[in-house]
């Protein structure tokens, strides 16, 4: 048994190619994170954009069913139907398979925030910008998330 540590493409070659049985590290458990911990600026965005980034990299449909029901605004239901939004999350998740870093966090409206996340494991970088409401309890109106 070879072992290998880090995202690299090593372990599903081993596998696929050679059948070699590859053990990993396991994955900890996430733990949620503040806005300041993600380094997300304190805005109702920036907060809001934190709890959807907890919501995505929990993994747990009741999790992030709870998350949408909670945060979403009620026009988000309009063209997609809470199923749809809480399969996406997990979609996202699929993508990150970890936590990810973000980077180019930006501010790009009043009530709007943008950033990139990268996986370390996958080495996907996924484009977010969220906008919320203009009045608390700040839920999401908007919500665009891809390359």
């Amino acid at each position: 048994t070879q072992r290998f540590n880090g995202p690299n493409l090593a372990v599903p070659l081993a596998k696929t190619l050679f059948g070699i049985p590859v053990e990993t590290e396991p994955d900890q458990p996430f733990v949620p994170k503040t806005a300041e911990e993600w380094q997300l600026p304190d805005s109702p965005a920036g907060n809001q954009a934190a709890q959807w980034l907890n919501a995505v990299c929990s993994d747990d449909a009741q999790t992030i069913r709870a998350y949408v029901q909670e945060n979403f605004h009620p026009d988000m239901s309009k063209a997609h139907s809470e199923d749809d939004h809480v399969n996406f999350m997990k979609t996202v998740y699929g993508f990150l398979q970890t936590a990810p870093v973000l980077n180019e966090i930006k501010n790009t409206g009043k009530n709007e925030i943008e950033f990139h996340m990268r996986s370390e494991k996958t080495g996907e970088n996924i484009k977010v910008v969220i906008g919320v409401e203009d009045k608390a309890p700040f839920r999401i109106n908007m919500l665009a998330v891809g390359d």
